[in-house]
């Protein structure tokens, strides 16, 4: 119970101190490229490397960063997105249910 607590207060600070980084770092970038990779993909390995999750990954000498390309999870666990933003090497984005933005501050405009 005490881990679990301490482990979520640790997700919202690390979470919140990531999120100023990469507002930060946002206001150079153009493209996104170095706010995913400078700041989404170390947000994600730290949290699974504290949840003590440990990700495998087969078949990335088939994943070209010049194709297109469409990569999907069936959210088995929360873990899925922290797993995708750690493992590909690729800069992606995400896309969601328009239900989702209905969400208080999730979905300000």
């Amino acid at each position: 119970m005490i881990r679990y607590v301490w482990l979520n207060i640790f997700i919202g600070l690390w979470s919140l101190l990531m999120c100023l980084w990469g507002l930060a770092i946002s206001l150079i970038d153009k493209d996104g490229r170095r706010v995913h990779f400078c700041c989404a993909a170390p947000w994600a390995r730290v949290i699974l490397r504290v949840c003590g999750i440990r990700v495998d990954v087969n078949g990335l000498e088939h994943v070209d960063p010049a194709l297109p390309r469409i990569y999907m999870t069936n959210h088995q666990s929360f873990f899925d997105i922290f797993a995708l933003l750690a493992c590909l090497p690729v800069n992606f984005k995400f896309i969601l249910k328009q239900e989702l933005m209905k969400i208080p501050f999730w979905g300000l405009p």
